[in-house]
C-alpha cells in the first residue's frame, strides 16, 4: 500500500498549466452557475457590489459626525440640526448593510442547494455513461474520488470566495481611497503588505493543493479498511481470521499521516498569518501616530485621527480576507479540474445506434474475439470464435480463470473486444443503442445484486420502466419465478424490505439467489445468461430452479456457467473454455465419448463425490451403535 505518485500529479506543477487549468475552472464553474441559477448569481453580484462600498462610506459618515461635533462643541451655540443627517445617513446605511448581508447568506444558501443537487445529478449520469473500463484503472478511480470530494464543498465554496475576493477588493480600495485622502502614506504600506502577503499564502495555497490531491488513493484505502471492520458482509470473516486489530493500526497508520501532514499545514499558515499580522499592525499603528500628531499640529482633525484609527483595521482585514479567498479560489479552481477533467471523459462509443429489434432471436456469433483488461498486456480472451443458435441453452465450462465470466461479460456488451466482432442476429453489437442491447439481456451474476428494497423492488429492478408501481405485473413474475410463497412468508410480503442496512429482514444466500433469478425473468429479454447463478443452492433445488427457467425461457438464448454437471448436461450444447479458448464443444454424451478435457473434469468430479460417500460410509459404519427400547 503506497502512495499514487503519478506522473499526472507532477504535470500539475508547472506554472503555465495551473493557470490555464484555472482560468478554465473559473470559467466553468460561472457558467455553470448562470445556467443553473441566474437570479442567484445576479442578486448575489448586485448585493455583493453594494456591500463593498459600505465600510467606506460609514467610515466617511462616522469621520463628518466626529468633525460636525467638534465644531459645535467649540461653538457657543451648539445645535443638534447639524450632525442629524449624518447620523440618519450613518443609519439608513447600516440598516441596508445589515439587510443586504442577511439576503446575502439567504442567496448564497439556496444557491449552494441548487448547485449541490445539479452537480451530484451531472456527476453520476456522466460517470453512468462510462464505459466499465474506466472503473478497471486505478488511476481513473482516484480521479472519481477527487470529483466526488469537489460534488459537495469546493465547487460551492469556489462561488463564495470569488464573490468574497469581489467584496474585499471594494472594501479594499474604497477604503485605500478615504486614507489616502488623510494620509497618502496609507498606500505604501498597502503596496508592501498586500504582494508579499499574497505570494506566502500562495505557496501555502500550493502546498495544500498538492497534499490533497496526492492523498486520493489512501483515501480510498482508508474507506476500504473501514468497511473491512464495519460492514456486515465482512466483520464476520475478520474477527474471525483476528485481523481486527491489524485492520485498525492500518487506517489509523493513514490517519495519523494525515492529522501530521494537516498540523505542518497549519503551523505554516499560522506562521504566515502572525508574521503579517504582526508587520501590518507596526506599519498601520505607525501611520496612526503620524496622523495624531498632524492633529496636534492642526493638520488633521479628530474625525482623520478616530476614523483612520478604525478604517486602517478595516482595511487590513479587507486586504487579509480577499488574499485568503484569491489563494483559496487558485486552490479550488485546481480541484475543479479534477471534476472536469472526470466529465470531460469520453461516454461509452457505445452508446448510440439501431434499437435492437421486438422480433430479435438472440442468436449470438463471435469471430476471432479477443479481450484484455485495461492496463493489462494479457488477453483473457484470445482469438475465440463461436455460435450460438436462436432459442439454444448451452453451457461453459472450464477451470476458474479460464475466461468464461469474461466471455459473457463481453457478450452482453458490458466491455468492448480488443479485437474481434460479437454479432447479435447477424448485426454488430455496436450498431445496437446500448439501453435497447441492454433491455434485451438479462444477467445473473456470480455476485449478483442483493438491494436493499423491497421485495417487490427486487424483482421490479429487473424491468423497471414495466414493473414499476405494477404490484400486479410483480406477483405475477414472482409466482412464475416459483418466490410467491416464499416473499408471502415474509413480515411484510412484498413490502418487505430486505438487507440489514435499513431493514429488520435478511435473507440466507439461497434466498437472494432466488430473487435474483426472479429479476432475471422479469424482463422481456431475447438472451438470458446464468454466470453461476445457483451456486447457493443445494442440487435438488439448482434442478428444479433450471427446469423452471427452461420453461420460462423457452424460445430465449440462454448462456449457462456452472461447475456443477448434472446442471450442465442439461445444456443443449457444451463449450469447453481454456486460457481463454474454445477447446471441446458438443453434448454431454459427446463429450464424454471424446474424452478429453470435458471427461477428465467429469471423471474427477464423480470421483470426489464418491470419495466423500465412501468416507460417509466409513464415518457411519464406525459409529457407535446405540440398542433403541421398544
Amino acid at each position: 500500500m503506497t502512495e499514487n505518485k503519478t506522473t499526472s500529479a507532477r504535470a500539475h506543477t508547472t506554472a503555465s498549466t495551473n493557470w490555464e487549468r484555472r482560468a478554465k475552472s473559473l470559467s466553468w464553474v460561472l457558467r455553470q452557475t448562470w445556467s443553473i441559477s441566474p437570479g442567484h448569481l445576479t442578486s448575489l453580484t448586485a448585493l455583493t457590489l453594494l456591500r463593498g462600498i459600505f465600510p467606506a462610506a460609514l467610515a466617511w459618515i462616522a469621520k463628518s459626525i466626529i468633525d460636525t461635533l467638534t465644531l459645535q462643541m467649540s461653538s457657543s451655540t451648539p445645535e443638534m440640526s447639524a450632525v442629524t443627517p449624518w447620523l440618519l445617513m450613518g443609519l439608513v446605511i447600516a440598516a441596508i448593510d445589515v439587510t443586504v448581508s442577511g439576503l446575502r447568506s439567504y442567496i448564497n444558501q439556496r444557491m449552494t442547494d441548487e448547485l449541490s443537487l445539479n452537480l451530484s445529478e451531472d456527476i453520476l449520469t456522466h460517470t453512468a455513461s462510462l464505459d466499465l473500463e474506466f472503473f478497471e484503472d486505478v488511476e481513473k478511480q482516484d480521479s472519481l474520488d477527487r470529483a466526488n470530494n469537489v460534488a459537495g464543498a469546493s465547487f460551492v465554496t469556489l462561488i463564495g470566495q470569488f464573490f468574497n475576493i469581489a467584496n474585499s477588493i471594494l472594501q479594499a480600495s474604497t477604503l485605500t481611497i478615504l486614507l489616502v485622502y488623510i494620509q497618502p502614506w496609507t498606500l505604501a504600506v498597502v503596496a508592501v503588505v498586500a504582494p508579499t502577503y499574497m505570494l506566502a499564502r500562495w505557496r501555502l495555497a500550493k502546498r495544500e493543493y498538492t497534499l490533497q490531491y496526492n492523498r486520493a488513493t489512501k483515501r480510498r484505502w482508508s474507506r476500504y479498511f473501514v468497511g473491512l471492520v464495519t460492514l456486515r458482509a465482512r466483520i464476520a470473516e475478520t474477527r474471525l481470521l483476528g485481523i481486527v486489530p491489524a485492520l485498525i493500526r492500518k487506517h489509523q497508520t493513514i490517519m495519523s499521516e494525515f492529522r501530521d501532514q494537516n498540523r505542518d499545514l497549519s503551523r505554516a499558515n499560522l506562521r504566515i498569518l502572525l508574521i503579517f499580522s504582526i508587520l501590518s499592525t507596526v506599519l498601520f499603528y505607525g501611520l496612526i501616530i503620524n496622523v495624531a500628531g498632524q492633529a496636534l499640529a492642526g493638520r488633521a482633525t479628530l474625525g482623520d485621527v478616530a476614523i483612520f484609527f478604525g478604517a486602517s483595521g478595516q482595511l487590513k482585514g479587507a486586504i487579509f480576507s480577499g488574499i485568503r479567498a484569491a489563494t483559496g479560489l487558485a486552490r479550488d479552481t485546481l480541484i475543479i479540474s479534477d471534476l472536469i477533467l472526470l466529465l470531460e471523459e469520453e461516454k461509452s462509443a457505445r452508446d448510440g445506434g439501431d434499437e435492437v429489434p421486438a422480433d430479435c432471436k438472440g442468436a449470438i456469433s463471435i469471430d476471432h474475439l479477443s479481450f484484455s483488461y485495461p492496463g493489462s498486456s494479457h488477453n483473457v480472451i484470445r482469438d475465440l470464435c463461436l455460435n450460438i443458435h436462436s432459442g439454444e441453452t448451452i453451457a461453459l465450462v472450464g477451470e476458474n480463470g479460464c475466461g468464461k465470466t469474461t466471455l459473457v461479460k463481453l457478450i452482453a456488451n458490458l466491455y468492448a473486444p480488443t479485437t474481434g466482432t460479437i454479432r447479435l442476429d447477424g448485426r454488430s453489437l455496436e450498431s445496437y443503442e446500448m439501453r435497447s442491447l441492454q433491455q434485451n439481456i438479462s444477467f445473473v451474476f456470480q455476485q449478483f445484486g442483493c438491494y436493499e428494497a423491497t421485495a417487490a423492488d427486487n424483482i421490479a429492478y429487473g424491468d423497471w420502466e414495466n414493473c414499476e408501481n405494477n404490484p400486479e405485473r410483480i406477483e405475477a413474475i414472482a409466482r412464475q419465478a416459483g418466490v410467491h410463497d416464499m416473499i408471502m412468508a415474509m413480515p411484510d410480503g412484498y413490502d418487505t424490505l430486505l438487507g440489514r442496512r435499513f431493514g429488520n429482514h435478511d435473507l440466507s444466500g439461497g434466498e437472494w439467489q432466488k430473487i435474483a433469478m426472479a429479476r432475471a425473468f422479469a424482463g422481456d429479454s431475447c438472451l438470458l445468461i446464468l454466470d453461476e447463478p445457483t451456486a447457493s443452492l443445494d442440487a435438488r433445488s439448482e434442478y428444479d430452479l433450471f427446469m423452471r427457467a427452461r420453461k420460462l425461457t423457452q424460445g430465449k438464448t440462454t448462456i449457462l456457467i456452472s461447475h456443477r454437471f448434472s446442471t450442465v448436461s442439461m445444456a443443449d450444447r457444451i463449450f469447453v473454455m481454456d486460457e481463454g479458448r474454445i477447446i471441446e464443444r458438443g453434448t454431454h454424451d459427446e463429450l464424454i465419448q471424446l474424452d478429453g478435457h470435458y471427461a477428465h473434469l467429469y471423471n474427477l468430479h464423480q470421483r470426489q463425490i464418491g470419495t466423500y460417500e465412501a468416507q460417509a460410509q466409513t464415518e457411519n459404519e464406525r459409529a457407535p451403535q446405540v440398542d433403541t427400547l421398544t
